[in-house]
């Protein structure tokens, strides 16, 4: 596990560490949603493949502020963090996750 940690970009002084152990779940009426940084994001309780597009903005602290479905199986989750300042440092960060 630590030698598979080591090949993750956890940012010049490790500011994106914390995303490495914690994942981040949203609560919609009827599903949950969970997002796992450098793993995946799924729809808990579902089956088949989903594909999730997450877009970064800065807030006060991390946690998923929306998710929609822009096609069927295809989603679009906002996640809020101090350490997106910018769209930039966000893109190039993290990239797109496809559900394993």
């Amino acid at each position: 596990n630590l030698r598979r940690q080591r090949n993750i970009d956890i940012g010049m002084h490790g500011e994106y560490s914390i995303f490495i152990v914690q994942c981040y779940y949203y609560n919609e009426r009827e599903h949950i949603y969970r997002l796992c940084m450098f793993k995946n994001a799924k729809q808990i309780a579902d089956s088949g493949a989903r594909s999730f597009t997450v877009t970064f903005q800065c807030g006060i602290k991390h946690q998923i502020v929306d998710v929609a479905e822009s096609t069927q199986c295809e989603y679009t989750m906002i996640f809020a963090t101090p350490l997106a300042r910018d769209e930039i440092t966000a893109k190039e960060s993290f990239r797109k996750y496809d559900e394993l």
